[in-house]
């Protein structure tokens, strides 16, 4: 797996960074379901991370970046299990719980029926490469990278397959017990709190027909709609904004 000694002069993966923090919602979205589906469907799920080394620019790199699994997600800060060794930052080792701002971001990807997406970086290191190289890394991988990087099958903005699919499963269930619409769990945080952090408009609107509370807050104070605000998500965002209706 491909880690990052990043300089301050390499502007194109800067770029490459950027763009997967601006994306970042996007993998968030598919990994709200993957947690809920009873056979995992993503074979790879992890993000980089930028760590710092505490070392000047020259000689040694100011961040190393590597990647992280077991993702969790808040909004505001990403949680995760090391998945390499540190070659530079003393203290940290593979398999090391980290808790880092969702500013240190530096990738994100997954796979899902042997589609890779995302891996912003990953592509530009590839294309830095020669052919034979390419294809060893695509081997060792076991996805095949030689297409720009995509953030979602499909148009990314369209609703995620499985919100539309299990909206009316939800609505069933909810039609004979609505508590699990306002049920708060041991974080402090209701369904609708965590569907509209991961962009579910169906869910969200099956939630607030069943009488969640769009107003409920998690324990640092933001609302449903503070986090689908955050994250990017406006038709989320519209459809708390009516409310219960």
């Amino acid at each position: 797996m491909d880690l990052v000694q990043m300089f301050p002069s390499d502007a194109e993966m800067q770029a490459a960074s950027d763009r997967a923090q601006q994306t970042f919602k996007y993998f968030w979205r598919e990994l709200t379901w993957e947690y809920r589906r009873i056979v995992p469907g993503c074979a790879v799920k992890m993000v980089k991370i930028g760590f710092p080394t505490g070392r000047p620019a020259d000689p040694g790199p100011s961040h190393e970046h590597m990647w992280v699994d077991r993702i969790d997600f808040d909004g505001l800060r990403v949680y995760g299990t090391l998945n390499n060794q540190p070659n530079w930052i003393a203290g940290l080792n593979e398999g090391d719980a980290v808790d880092v701002p969702l500013a240190q971001v530096s990738d994100w990807i997954y796979s899902r029926d042997d589609q890779v997406f995302g891996g912003f970086t990953v592509h530009l290191i590839r294309s830095r490469m020669g052919a034979a190289e390419q294809r060893s890394h695509d081997e060792a991988w076991g996805y095949d990278f030689s297409g720009p990087p995509q953030l979602a099958p499909g148009s990314p903005d369209d609703e995620h397959p499985m919100s539309e699919n299990m909206a009316p499963v939800y609505r069933d269930q909810l039609a004979g017990d609505t508590s699990p619409a306002r049920f708060v769990d041991q974080n402090g945080w209701t369904q609708l709190h965590h569907f509209a952090l991961g962009g579910s408009h169906a869910i969200v609107d099956v939630l607030l027909h069943a009488g969640a509370d769009p107003s409920a807050k998690t324990p640092d104070g933001r609302t449903a709609r503070d986090l689908a605000v955050a994250m990017g998500w406006p038709r989320v965002v519209a459809r708390l904004d009516v409310g219960r209706a």
